[in-house]
């Protein structure tokens, strides 16, 4: 395969992934329930733990989107394991107030 054919491949995956994107046909592997959070987020207490079920009950009820506790929970799942759940609280909510959506849920140690 030479070079200009290399190019022409590359750019015809990139733009097939753009309109997947765009039309919401690219989703996560495994949707973000209740065990994904416990398993990868690590809660101590029961009122961390509660916090995780009521967030995957709002995505449930569509109050959520999912798209903003994947994003959340990305960034959560990176950092210290006895910090993970403040840090995916934290984010959800900002993420929450820049996308403009209602979010009063809080994490109560």
């Amino acid at each position: 395969m030479d070079r200009r054919h290399f190019l022409l491949r590359g750019i015809q995956l990139l733009a097939a992934g753009a309109v997947m994107v765009r039309t919401g046909q690219l989703r996560a592997a495994e949707p973000i329930g209740y065990d994904r959070l416990m398993s990868t987020l690590y809660p101590k207490t029961e009122g961390e733990k509660r916090y995780l079920k009521e967030v995957v009950a709002l995505v449930k009820s569509r109050q959520l989107p999912e798209k903003l506790v994947y994003a959340a929970w990305r960034s959560a799942e990176a950092k210290q394991k006895n910090k993970r759940v403040r840090i995916f609280a934290e984010t959800l909510a900002i993420l929450c107030k820049r996308s403009e959506i209602p979010f009063r849920l809080k994490l109560s140690i």
